[in-house]
């Protein structure tokens, strides 16, 4: 029975893992990784593009990708990604749903990781 609190790489775990094999071969994309962070997690994404469209549905599924690979996530990505926390804490504070639950969580891993409790 595996432990849920097994913070490792799915594929470190089980060898044989889809999902950790999977992992790998999206960070082996890096400018995937580094677009994902540094443009479609931005509230202005069409909007720096010349488009008038909202980024609301982009930055949705953004967040959501951004969850799913958290397990093979470096945190060092989050820390890196320059103004994700003062996104994120806009979106908690004032975005709609389901971008706010998803904010949220990605945030908890944050501040988490900052350890801004202290």
């Amino acid at each position: 029975d595996p432990d849920p609190f097994d913070e490792r790489h799915p594929s470190r775990v089980d060898q044989t893992c889809q999902l950790g094999l999977h992992l790998k071969a999206f960070f082996k994309r890096d400018n995937l990784v580094k677009d994902l962070f540094q443009l479609y997690l931005r509230e202005n994404h069409f909007v720096r593009m010349g488009l008038t469209k909202n980024s609301f549905d982009l930055n949705v599924a953004a967040c959501r990708l951004v969850l799913d690979i958290m397990p093979g996530l470096e945190i060092t990505t989050l820390q890196e990604a320059d103004g994700l926390t003062n996104q994120l804490y806009k979106w908690v504070e004032s975005a709609e749903e389901p971008l706010n639950s998803y904010a949220t969580g990605i945030l908890s891993v944050v501040m988490e990781q900052h350890d801004f409790s202290s």
